[in-house]
């Protein structure tokens, strides 16, 4: 006989509610579906075994690009550090497929003019500020 497995529900202080679980109890929880459904490191479309290895190793590059861009995003101090701390940790919790869509897919339109390469960010989002912030870094 089988059992479901499920994470245990917590009461509330007087015992009959559910109660808040605690982030601790939902991070192993969101980790997994964010491995399966956001990253797609549980469903290797290939069926070798040295393909499968292959499929994990490029998953697992794609989710610490994730991590890198966080921790590589630049605190000032003064004025900005405590909006720049938030932003950094704002971007570290985003799921996986937030931050494709915040910072990987971004529309650009592509111009050749004379020796430059010009791109236009044809879309908007409200992480554009935090790219760029970056970007103007890692151009130094």
């Amino acid at each position: 006989m089988m059992r479901k497995v499920s994470s245990p529900v917590r009461r509330g202080a007087d015992g009959k509610g559910p109660g808040h679980r605690n982030l601790a109890s939902r991070l192993p929880y969101n980790l997994l579906a964010q491995l399966h459904d956001g990253v797609g490191a549980l469903q290797a479309p290939v069926n070798t075994l040295e393909s499968n290895g292959a499929w994990m190793v490029m998953t697992a590059l794609a989710w610490n690009l994730k991590a890198w861009w966080a921790l590589m995003l630049p605190v000032s101090p003064g004025r900005w550090e405590e909006d720049h701390r938030e932003e950094k940790r704002r971007v570290l919790r985003l799921e996986f497929k937030a931050f494709v869509s915040a910072f990987v897919t971004i529309p650009c339109e592509v111009i050749q003019t004379g020796r430059r390469l010009v791109l236009r960010v044809l879309g908007w989002n409200p992480h554009l500020l935090t790219f760029f912030r970056l970007v103007s870094l890692l151009r130094q």
